[in-house]
């Protein structure tokens, strides 16, 4: 399965319009130093907690971690950033990227037609967000929909003309 080719891919893209448009990506929740302030006390707990073990360091940046944005919410911050409109089944296929990458796909029961077009989905993520990137207002082909029609680059891939994301 390419999910995780396209979603490096996807990542890239992001990256480098945060670089182009000099905007710092939002990767935190809150405000760092509200934050920093916020979780003084559980830090020390965690010290109190945890003292005499091995794992004291590493569970405080565990809870230092708390602040910072997912991919997922990251990558929401960016299609909003590109005016883009993002529809079920792409939000679908975002989220399985995860299960391809950590390898939760797996047994018997594997439906080879619904991978395929998951896969057809996120490809049309990309060449809509390359499309968009262009400040191109026109029509795409759709893969990710059984007859490939051809969609406004605002309509997701996936859904049916005129339905809302």
């Amino acid at each position: 399965m390419d999910l995780p080719i396209l979603s490096a891919a996807l990542e890239n893209l992001k990256r480098k319009w945060y670089e182009e448009v000099e905007i710092n990506p939002e990767t935190v929740l809150m405000d760092k130093k509200d934050f920093s302030k916020r979780i003084k006390p559980i830090k020390k707990m965690v010290e109190t907690q945890f003292a005499g073990t091995e794992y004291v360091e590493r569970m405080k940046r565990s809870v230092e971690g708390m602040n910072r944005m997912s991919v997922s919410e990251q990558l929401t911050h960016f299609f909003e950033g590109i005016d883009m409109p993002v529809g079920k089944k792409e939000k679908k296929a975002l989220q399985a990227r995860n299960f391809y990458a950590h390898g939760l796909y797996a047994g018997d029961s594997i439906d080879y037609e619904e991978q395929f077009m998951t896969s057809q989905v996120y490809e049309c993520i990309l060449v809509r967000v390359i499309l968009k990137l262009l400040k191109y207002e026109g029509n795409y082909i759709d893969y990710g929909t059984i007859g490939y029609p051809e969609k406004n680059i605002n309509c997701p891939s996936g859904s049916e003309v005129g339905e809302t994301p």
